[in-house]
Order: structure tokens, then sequence, then C-alpha cells
């Protein structure tokens, strides 16, 4: 019975502990409204400033400075080239939310890009990697197994550490396959832009 009783009391509190987390960051979604126009968090697409889907991930911050809490905080509250400063705007609750959900988006960046990045709203990207995806991917990747001899699924690629081959799942090696192309499926490289592919990435990354 006291085995019982404390597997119980841990299962609360994990509970409670996840949902706490989930209202901290909730709460750091709504404090980051202030920064939407103008940074994007679902893809690295720009804005008026930069992509923060990797800002944490990175090893320095467009000042040039390390990309540590710290000196986030102080490019926020002084304002960096052009960017605003939020000294007087953003309470001290408000940095107590937010740091917590900047570090929820740290995504590792690709270690060798091979897509220059475009301009627009996460939501507007997305839409249109979905669009090219429907368009361009799913009559081949959309079956329901893997296995020998069947296409693997794309949607599911960047769950996955590395591709059929051995290589790293990246950007580096899955667009190369996909303007020449891989196996029976055909070049795409006269068909896709570069505007395009972006958002097909893009739209991969978040399934």
């Amino acid at each position: 019975m006291p085995g019982l009783l404390l597997q119980l009391t841990l299962v609360c509190l994990l509970t409670s502990t996840a949902a706490a987390e989930n209202a901290d960051h909730e709460k750091g979604k709504i404090v980051f409204q202030a920064c939407r126009h103008c940074h994007n968090v679902l893809t690295d697409a720009r804005k008026a400033g930069p992509s923060l889907r990797t800002l944490f991930g990175k090893v320095r911050l467009v000042s040039g400075k390390r990309a540590t809490e710290q000196n986030v905080i102080q490019l926020i509250t002084d304002g960096y080239n052009g960017m605003p400063s939020y000294r007087y705007i953003l309470r001290p609750e408000d940095w107590t939310d937010l740091l917590p959900y900047l570090k929820s988006l740290r995504a590792r960046p690709e270690v060798a890009p091979v897509l220059k990045t475009i301009r627009g709203s996460d939501e507007e990207v997305l839409a249109t990697g979905k669009k090219v995806y429907a368009e361009h991917c799913t009559s081949c990747h959309d079956k329901p197994n893997d296995g020998p001899g069947k296409t693997p699924q794309l949607l599911s690629v960047y769950r996955r550490d590395t591709l059929a081959s051995g290589e790293q799942v990246q950007e580096a090696t899955i667009v190369p396959r996909i303007r020449g192309g891989h196996a029976e499926m055909p070049a795409k490289q006269d068909v896709l832009d570069d505007a395009a592919l972006f958002a097909l990435i893009a739209f991969l990354r978040v399934q």
C-alpha cells in the first residue's frame, strides 16, 4: 500500500507540473503577441525581424553577443537595429512567462542550409508548403506503411534522425533529392523554385 501511495503521489506531482508548464507556456504565447508582427516562431521566414525558431539554439544573436538568457533580455530591453525598446512595455511578470516560451522554441539550426530564407508570416509560409505538398508529394508519399519497396512517408521525415540512406535528416540532404530526383522520384528542379521548396521544408518541419 505505501508503494502504491508513493506512485499515486508521483503521478499527481508530474501531472500538476506538466499542467503548470502548459499554463506558463500559454502565458508566454500571450506575452509574445507583442512580437508576432515582426518575428516568426514556426518557420525560418523573415518578417521585419529574423525568425526566433532557433533563438536559443544559436551561438550568437544578431547583435553579435552570445545567445544567453541575459543577452536576450538586454536586447529586448534596449532594442536593436530598428527594434524598439521594451523596457517600459514588459512587466516583471511578463519576463517570467516570455523567456521559458522563447526557450521552448529552441530548434537545432541547420548545419548546412541550402535555401535562402524568404519573407512572410508563419501562416502564409505553412499554407504555401501544405499546398506544394498536396500538389507534388501526396500521390506517392501518403502511403500507409513504410517497408521494403515502399515509398517513405514524407510527413514524418523530420521526426527521424536519418534517411533510409543513413544520411542525416536536414535541409542539405533533403532538398537535393527533391531537386534532382531520387530512385523512382522524378526531379523537381524545373517544377519547384526555391521559394516553394522553402515553404515545403517549413511545412514538413512542423508535422
